[in-house]
Parts: structure tokens; C-alpha cells; sequence
């Protein structure tokens, strides 16, 4: 087995791959990477049973073959290396010899016989932007579960709704719905593992090409030209999250996100062990009142000007929550509708319906 390649575009592709290699002892062939060298290309493929991806790189073949390196090592050794050279790839034995115009290394290989190959799912098959996929993950994957106590929530849910498509993530304390208009795919709904979903982030983050999407009852299939990838699905129920969102409004204030994200940062310094803050609409001044205490450290108070319709009202919220959307939203101005004290607070940006944030109240 003999190949020469670029050494920027295979050192992009392994930095990436190995990061879903690792140390399994029960299984020590996944923590390596598959070179499967055929025609004018290498197929690269890594895998850890949750997610799996092959990537595809131009090649000038000398001779065919196919081999395993651990991923950590071949990672490693590529990232010490610089320059838009060719790198060299040579079989001997039961090594890997690896030349540039300035290094020569040796490298043991694997055995490959027992690495697993993917799963190929050719269900419900629909192509779109893969811009818009990430889009979607990312701006619900903050408010999914990070614990694996009920899988279900600590996955991503989507699914089509008429032309739309819909994504939504909650951990019960807050909830984000992020809704892409005139799409016009059919996905049948899924749950994505939060994880999972990080991996998808990062493996098309800037990938031009048509996304295909794929998915059966347990796997999610994502293609480019250069990228195949496919991930475990969730084996479980959504909650019926519509049913907590409250259909009316008592009182809307809207404020300028940066004077409401400042004054939140100002709170924190204070905020107690519960990380309570509490918000208080003064209808008659046109003001929001932002209030944090601490009986160790001290407190403080922000009032910042807002346009307001309805009545007074004074509500807690714990400042992780209520923070943590604020980086995803792009717009000048938020909406923060309130509906009653022991309902959720929804937040939206102004002029955006296509987000919908909600976090539940403090009753501490």
C-alpha cells in the first residue's frame, strides 16, 4: 500500500476524526482510525459506536491497500507537522513509513479485520442546506439535558410541520423551539443525542455542499460529496412540550438586548447561592428593575428603560437560565412576556418569531 497526499487536507480530516476515537479497552480497535486506500481517494473512517463518519480525500495511489493507525498517535504526529506539502504513506509490513521534504517516522498499524463498517440508511431520504441543519442544533443544543438520566432530553428533537422544520431542547427548567420557515422537506421526527448533535456541529460547520438526510427508527444519515456521518438515535417519546407554553400574555416588555445582557452580568456578582434573580415591571415608570442579593456579599439593583403593556408584576429566575439564550439571538431588541408568576417566562427576539425561549420561574 503506497500514497501521496496533501498534508494540510489529511491533517484537517484526522485533527476531526480523532476526537470520536478514544481509549476503549473493551474494544481497543475503535480508538483508531481506518485508511481504506482505493481508486484516487483514501476513505478515512472512525467510529464509536454512537457516532460514525467517513471522510473522503483526494490521493494519488501507488498501490491500494487498507490499514489502522490509533488515532491519537497519527493526530498528534500530523498536527507537529506544517507547511502545504505532499505526505507519503508506505506499507512495510507491520508499519506505516510517512515522509515529507523534512521528516521520515514509522508508525505501527492495527490490526483492521474486526473495524466495524457503518450503518447505510436509505428511509426518508430529503436534501437541504446543511447551513440550515446547524442553524437549527444550534440554536436549542444549551437548553438539552446534559444528564442521561432521561435520554429523551438530553437529545434534540426534530421534526417537519407542514414546509417547516422544527428543533427543540429542554432540560424542564427552560426550553428552546427554533422553527426554519419554507424548508420544504418531509423529516419524520427524531431524537438526536445532545452529543451527538455537538458531533454534527462540528463535522459540517462550513460545509457548502447538499446535505442528504437519512433516518429509520434508529439511525440518522448525513452526506456530502466528502462526508458521511451517522449517529445513534434516542429510542423514546418527546414530552408534549406545546401544552406548557402559555397561550396568552399579561405583561410584554421590550428592552435592548445589550442594556437587559449587561445588567444580568451586573446581577450575577450578587446573585445567591440559588443564583436568583429577580425581575420587576414597573408599568407606570417604563422600566424593567433587575434585583440580585446576596446576604455574603451584598446586592444590587438596574432599572433600564422598556417599552411595557399590562400590569405589574415581580418574578425569579435562576441567572443560568435566563442567560444562556442571549448569544443566539442576533436582533437589537427582546420581548419578554410574562403570564403569570408560577408560569414560564417567554423571550423572543423582536422581529423574529422563529425563536421561542422559555424558563421557568424560582419559587424559592
Amino acid at each position: 500500500m503506497k500514497f501521496e497526499c496533501k498534508l494540510d487536507n489529511l491533517k484537517q480530516k484526522i485533527l476531526l476524526l480523532e476526537k470520536i476515537t478514544g481509549r476503549n479497552l473493551s474494544l481497543p480497535i475503535l480508538n483508531s482510525v481506518l485508511f481504506i486506500v482505493k481508486g484516487n481517494t483514501i476513505l478515512l473512517r472512525a467510529t464509536n459506536l454512537e457516532v460514525g463518519v467517513e471522510i473522503t480525500i483526494p490521493a494519488k495511489i501507488g498501490k491500494e491497500g487498507t490499514f489502522a493507525i490509533e488515532g491519537r498517535v497519527i493526530s498528534s504526529f500530523l498536527n507537529s507537522l506544517d507547511g502545504d506539502e505532499n505526505i507519503t504513506f508506505e506499507q512495510l509490513d507491520n508499519t506505516i513509513s510517512i515522509t515529507t521534504k523534512k521528516h521520515s517516522t514509522i508508525i505501527k498499524i492495527t490490526p483492521h479485520d474486526d473495524f466495524p463498517s457503518l450503518p447505510k440508511i436509505h428511509q426518508n431520504k430529503a436534501k437541504i442546506r446543511p447551513q440550515i441543519l446547524i442553524e437549527g442544533l444550534r440554536s436549542v443544543w444549551f437548553s438539552a439535558s446534559v444528564s442521561d438520566i432521561k435520554p429523551e432530553i438530553a437529545s434534540i428533537y426534530l421534526y417537519s410541520q407542514g414546509r417547516d422544520l422544527v428543533f427543540v431542547a429542554t432540560d424542564s427548567f427552560r426550553l428552546a423551539e427554533k422553527t426554519i420557515k419554507g424548508v420544504g422537506v418531509n423529516i419524520d421526527p427524531i431524537l438526536i443525542p445532545l452529543k451527538n448533535a455537538l458531533e454534527i456541529g462540528r463535522f459540517f460547520d462550513g460545509a457548502v455542499d447538499e446535505l442528504s438526510v437519512s433516518s429509520d427508527k434508529n439511525q440518522l444519515a448525513l452526506e456530502t460529496k466528502e462526508i458521511y456521518f451517522t449517529t445513534r438515535l434516542t429510542d423514546g417519546v418527546y414530552p408534549d412540550y406545546r401544552q406548557i407554553i402559555p397561550k396568552g400574555t399579561k405583561t410584554q416588555v421590550v428592552v435592548l438586548k445589550k442594556d437587559f445582557v449587561n445588567s444580568l452580568k451586573t446581577a450575577n456578582i450578587f446573585v445567591d447561592d440559588f443564583n436568583k434573580i429577580n425581575l420587576k415591571i414597573i408599568p407606570e415608570d417604563s422600566l424593567l428593575e433587575i434585583e440580585s442579593k446576596n446576604t455574603k456579599v451584598g446586592e444590587n439593583t438596574t432599572q433600564i428603560e422598556a417599552h411595557l403593556e399590562g400590569d405589574p408584576i415581580e418574578m425569579s429566575f435562576n441567572f443560568k437560565y435566563l442567560s444562556e439564550v442571549f448569544p443566539i439571538i442576533t436582533h437589537d431588541s427582546v420581548a419578554l412576556r410574562f403570564n403569570d408568576t408560577n408560569k414560564p417566562l417567554i423571550i423572543s427576539p423582536v422581529g423574529d418569531p422563529s425563536l421561542l425561549y422559555l424558563v421557568m420561574p424560582v419559587n424559592r
